[in-house]
C-alpha cells in the first residue's frame, strides 16, 4: 500500500502510495523513487547492462495476473489507478502470463555455463511451482518477451549464484499460510552436467590492475565483487599501488573505451569510474560518450546520482534525444528530466554552448527536443484481449518523454504545442500538471479552437485535472485490501485550487451542449469519477445481474451417492478418478449459486473471489478440498472481514472493492453492501470462510468433478 515518512540516513523523507522500486545507497543515503505503479514485487533482477526486471502482478482476487516487466527509471506501470482504464498512459509490461504468484528473480550471466543458459533472466513463480527462464531479444528501447520452463519444483521462492558458477534455488515445499511445523522447504543446487566449479579469485590479495581486469570476468558475480573491492580501496586510499604507472581512473577509462573488451566489462568500468570520481567524472564520461556503443551508459552515469550532478551541462543529454539508437534516446529522456528537475529546484546555473545561464531557461530547449519523442514510431501489434495486458514497445520512449516534460515543468511549452504535431504528447503531459498555468492555457486554447475532436480532447484534459491524488500521510486511508478500486485515474481523489473553476466551466458547457457533446462530457465525467455539486451525469452504469440471496440446496438423506451423505475422503477419491465435463460444470456453477459470489471472466464487475486461472494456481485435489471444507485453508485474498460501524451495526463479508471513500462487501447471503469508510469503527479479519459449507452437498462426486473441470477451464 506504500510507505509513510521513510527517512534516509541523510534526512531524505519520502512518502508514496502504492508499489514500485525505491533506490537507496548502501549507507542509507540518496533514497529516491526509481519507478512506480507495480504490485507485489518480491525481487528485482539486474542484468550486466543495468536493465531491471520484475515478475510482478496486478492484484489478489483480481486475477493474480503475472506481469513480466522491464523496469525503467521514472516509468509508471499503471497499478492500480491507470492500467485498466487509462492504458495509454502507462509503461506497458513485456508480457502478461495470467494467474500466478511471482517471487524471486535473478539475472544469471556466467559465460562458463553452456549456451543458452549462460545469459538469461530467471523468475520464480510460487503459484505455478516453476522457475522460468527468459531470453529477451532487444526491441527498440526495450525487449520482446520470451518464457520457458527452466526448473520445476514445489513453491520456488528465490534463487542466487556464487562466483564459482553454482546456482541455488530455494523451495517453500509443504509451507502453509500459517506456521505448520519445522519441516518446510529446502535449497537445491543447480549446475550443468559435468560442470566443474571454478576457483574464486582472491580479491583482497589482487593488485589494482588485476581487479580492473576482473571487471571483464565471464561471471557477473565476480565482476561486481571486483568493483566493490576497487571502490573499498579508493575509500581507504589504497587503490593506487606504487607499481602502477597509470592511475586507476585512467585504467577504467581505457577499459571503457576499448572495443576489444566485452560490453558488460566496459559498462562495469564506466560505473566504477563514476563511483570513484563522483561529479568529477562527468567530463571524462562526456568524452567516452563519443563512442556509440557505450553512449547510453555514459549518459546514464552522468545523472546516476542526484548528489553528483554539478558541474554538468545538459547539452550532451539533449543531443542524445536525437540519437539514432532508441536506447540512447530513452536514456537521454530520463537523464534530461533528472538533471533539469533538480537543477531548477535548487536554482543552479548550467552551462551550454551559449555560456552559463539559469537552469529554468533551459526548459524550452529541452522541451523542444522532448516533444518529438512523444510521437509513436511503431504501431502496437494487433492482439486479442485486454490492452493493458499487451506488450507495446512503441509506447516506451513516448512514455519516458512525457515523464521528462512533467519533471521539468514544461507547462508553457506543452500549451504552445497544442496546435502542432506533438499535440497528443503535450496533452498527456498536461494531465499531470496540476498548476494554474496549465488550466489557464487549456481554457485559452479551448476558447480559440473550433475543431470538434480537439475541443473534446481539451475538455477531457480539464476533467482529468479536476482531481489530484491525495497526499499519502499517516491519516490517509489504510491498506486498500485485496479488492482495491481500479477505476482511476486517482485512488484518493482530492480537489485543489482550480477544481471549482473547472467544475463551473463544465456546468456551463453542459447547459449549452448539443446531445453529442453532452454524451461525451457525461462519459468523461463518469470515466474520471468527477461529480461536483450541481452536475448530474447520465447514469451509464453497466447492467448487472439481479442479486439473489444464496440458499443452500436441499439434500435427499436417503441417497447414498450424494456428497452430503459421504465421507470427504471418499468424495475426493471418486472425483479424482473423473476427468469431468466442463460444459456440465458450467451449468452446475450457476445452479449451485457459485455465480452469486464469484467472477469467472476478465472484465466482469467485481463480486468476490476471481476464479480465472484458478486451475493454474491450485491442483485439482486442492480445489476439491477447498470446496468440501472451505474453512480448512483460506488462501490469501479469500479472507472475510467483520465491520463494526459507529452506528452499532455489524456486517460480515468478503471485500469486493475498496476505495478511499467506501468498502463494498458481499455478505454471506451473496448480496452486496457498500459501507462508507468514515463510518467504520473497527474491522476484524475472520478465521472462517465466507463460502458456506454444504454448497455442493446435493451433488454426486462425479458432478463435483464436472464443476472442477469447469473451474480448470477458466482462462
Amino acid at each position: 500500500f506504500g510507505f509513510n515518512r521513510a527517512v534516509g540516513r541523510d534526512g531524505t523523507v519520502l512518502s508514496q502510495r502504492g508499489g514500485g522500486v525505491v533506490r537507496v545507497r548502501p549507507d542509507g543515503t540518496e533514497m529516491e523513487i526509481y519507478s512506480w505503479g507495480q504490485r507485489n514485487i518480491v525481487d528485482i533482477a539486474i542484468d550486466p547492462l543495468l536493465n531491471l526486471y520484475t515478475r510482478d502482478n496486478t492484484n489478489d482476487g483480481g486475477g493474480w495476473d503475472i506481469r513480466l516487466s522491464h523496469v525503467i527509471q521514472s516509468a509508471n506501470y499503471g497499478y492500480l489507478s491507470l492500467y485498466i482504464n487509462f492504458t495509454d498512459e502507462i509503461m506497458p509490461p513485456l508480457a502478461d502470463y495470467g494467474g500466478g504468484s511471482g517471487c524471486g528473480a535473478l539475472y544469471f550471466q556466467d559465460a562458463r555455463w553452456p549456451t543458452p543458459w549462460s545469459d538469461m533472466l530467471l523468475t520464480c513463480d510460487w503459484g505455478r511451482s516453476e522457475v522460468f527462464s527468459h531470453h529477451l531479444p532487444a526491441h527498440g528501447a526495450t525487449f520482446d518477451a520470451q518464457q520457458d520452463t527452466f526448473l520445476k519444483l514445489p513453491r520456488p521462492t528465490d534463487l542466487d549464484a556464487d562466483g564459482s558458477g553454482r546456482m541455488y534455488v530455494s523451495s517453500w515445499k509443504n509451507g502453509q499460510f500459517n506456521y505448520d511445523g519445522p519441516n518446510i522447504g529446502f535449497v537445491c543446487m543447480v549446475t550443468p552436467i559435468d560442470f566443474v566449479p571454478h576457483p574464486v579469485p582472491d580479491l583482497p590479495a589482487a593488485s589494482t590492475a588485476k581487479l580492473v581486469e576482473l571487471l571483464s570476468h565471464p561471471a557477473d558475480v565476480v565482476r561486481l565483487a571486483a568493483q566493490r573491492e576497487l571502490l573499498r580501496r579508493s575509500d581507504s586510499g589504497a587503490a593506487e599501488g606504487p607499481q602502477s604507472s597509470e592511475s586507476l581512473s585512467a585504467q577504467l577509462a581505457r577499459v571503457a573505451a576499448s572495443e576489444e573488451i566485452p560490453l558488460y566489462g566496459r559498462v562495469a568500468a564506466v560505473f566504477t569510474l563514476k563511483q570513484l570520481q563522483g561529479g568529477a567524472a562527468n567530463a571524462e564520461l562526456r568524452t567516452l560518450a563519443r563512442h556509440p556503443s557505450i553512449r547510453e551508459f555514459c549518459l546514464r552515469a552522468m545523472t546516476d546520482r542526484v548528489t553528483q550532478l554539478e558541474p554538468l551541462s545538459p547539452e550532451p543529454l539533449i543531443q542524445g534525444l536525437a540519437d539514432q539508437d532508441p536506447r540512447v534516446r530513452a536514456t537521454a529522456a530520463v537523464s534530461t528530466g533528472r538533471l533539469l528537475k533538480h537543477a531548477i529546484a535548487h536554482g543552479w546555473v548550467v552551462t551550454d554552448v551559449d555560456g552559463q545561464r539559469p537552469a529554468d531557461s533551459m526548459i524550452s530547449t529541452a522541451a523542444s527536443a522532448l516533444l518529438p519523442l512523444t510521437l509513436r514510431t511503431e504501431e502496437p501489434t494487433a492482439a486479442d484481449g485486454d490492452r493493458w495486458r499487451q506488450a507495446d514497445a512503441g509506447r516506451v520512449i513516448p512514455h519516458l518523454a512525457v515523464k521528462a516534460l512533467v519533471d521539468i515543468s514544461a507547462t508553457q511549452e506543452c500549451i504552445a504545442a497544442l496546435n502542432g504535431p506533438y499535440r497528443q504528447g503535450a496533452l498527456q503531459a498536461l494531465r499531470s500538471m496540476h498548476n494554474s498555468a496549465a488550466v489557464d492555457g487549456l481554457f485559452q486554447t479551448l476558447s480559440t479552437t473550433r475543431d470538434e475532436q480537439q475541443r473534446r480532447e481539451l475538455w477531457s484534459t480539464l476533467i482529468r485535472l479536476y482531481h489530484r491524488e491525495g497526499e499519502f500521510t499517516t491519516e490517509s486511508p489504510r491498506w486498500w485490501g485485496t479488492r482495491p478500486d481500479t477505476t482511476g485515474p486517482y485512488y484518493d481523489r482530492r480537489t485543489w485550487s482550480e477544481s471549482e473553476r473547472i467544475a463551473g466551466a463544465i456546468k456551463v458547457a453542459l447547459s449549452e451542449a448539443d446531445p453529442a457533446l453532452t454524451e461525451f462530457l457525461n462519459a468523461e465525467l463518469k470515466r474520471h469519477v468527477v461529480h461536483p455539486d450541481g452536475l448530474n451525469p447520465a447514469d451509464l452504469a453497466a447492467m448487472q445481474e439481479a442479486e439473489k440471496p444464496i440458499e443452500l440446496p436441499k439434500v435427499d438423506a436417503s441417497n447414498p451417492n450424494l456428497i452430503a451423505n459421504l465421507d470427504a475422503a471418499v468424495v475426493v477419491a471418486r472425483a479424482m478418478k473423473q476427468s469431468g465435463n466442463a460444459e456440465a460444470g458450467s451449468r452446475l456453477f450457476r445452479q449451485q449459486s457459485c455465480v452469486n459470489c464469484h467472477t469467472f471472466a476478465n472484465g466482469q464487475q467485481p463480486k468476490g473471489p476471481h476464479l480465472v486461472d484458478i486451475g493454474k494456481r491450485y491442483r485439482k485435489e486442492e480445489l476439491l478440498e477447498s470446496i468440501l471444507d472451505p474453512g480448512r485453508k483460506i488462501a490469501q485474498g479469500f479472507d472475510s472481514w467483520t465491520f463494526a460501524l459507529e452506528s452499532g451495526a455489524v456486517y460480515t463479508g468478503f471485500v469486493v472493492l475498496e476505495s478511499a471513500e467506501t468498502v463494498r462487501i458481499r455478505e454471506t447471503s451473496g448480496v452486496a453492501r457498500e459501507i462508507p469508510q468514515q463510518e467504520i469503527e473497527e474491522r476484524v479479519k475472520q478465521e472462517v470462510s465466507m463460502m458456506p459449507k454444504g454448497i455442493v452437498g446435493n451433488l454426486t462426486p462425479e458432478e463435483l468433478a464436472d464443476l472442477i473441470s469447469y473451474l480448470q477451464s477458466l482462462h
